[in-house]
């Protein structure tokens, strides 16, 4: 299971305040549909085709990209399940796990170890070999360990050679992670255009 951290109750606020009072046993019947999708798939849904959905979307006049997106969501459900606090502090727990692929060094350093949950630090850094005028693009990571476990990207930081990422699991991994596999699903942001640049020059600057 993948989980980013999402909107909790508090935070949300409705784009208008205008509801339309016909529409309400309509929006209950949604909630329950939704219910009982997920009671008879045994809260394992999948995803339908995009073939599907362009015919249901035809079917009823609706607008394909819109409904892929309520799709999406539903799909992503646990992403808006708020994390657990770690409380309890147990072990800090070294690990040496780690792939190079595609000029890039990916490992799971250590993690700390919570009677509710485990705080896993995973970086990425570029390899020696690589040049100095190379840097690592801004991604999202999304982290998964199976079907037992869900995922929070808590934190996140670094430069142009190297990022940091803590993942909050619940519930908390065994002390002894060989057996473990982290799997990470990158998803690049979209590049940025390059900003002209003022090179400074030599100076003493008096500023009164």
């Amino acid at each position: 299971m993948r989980r980013s951290v999402g909107l909790t109750r508090t935070m949300f606020r409705p784009p208008t305040d205008y509801y339309c009072e016909a529409v309400d046993p309509v929006d209950e019947q949604l909630c329950a549909l939704i219910a009982k999708r997920k009671d008879v798939s045994g809260n394992n849904p999948g995803f339908p085709g995009v073939d599907r959905i362009a015919a249901w979307c035809e079917r009823y006049g609706l607008n394909e990209q819109m409904i892929w997106h309520v799709y999406n969501q539903l799909y992503h459900e646990d992403r808006f399940q708020p994390p657990p606090v770690p409380t309890g502090f147990r072990r800090f727990v070294p690990i040496v796990k780690f792939v190079k692929l595609d000029g890039l060094l990916y490992a799971v350093t250590h993690m700390k170890q919570y009677a509710n949950a485990s705080v896993v630090n995973i970086e990425v850094s570029l390899g020696d070999d690589e040049e100095e005028t190379v840097e690592i693009a801004h991604a999202r990571m999304d982290l998964s360990l199976g079907p037992a476990y869900t995922c929070w990207q808590e934190s996140g930081c670094g430069g142009s050679k190297g990022m940091h990422y803590g993942f909050t699991v619940a519930p908390p991994l065994p002390d002894d992670v060989a057996a473990v596999e982290f799997s990470l699903q990158i998803t690049p942001f979209p590049d940025m255009p390059a900003r002209p640049r003022v090179s400074l020059k030599a100076a003493v600057v008096v500023i009164k």
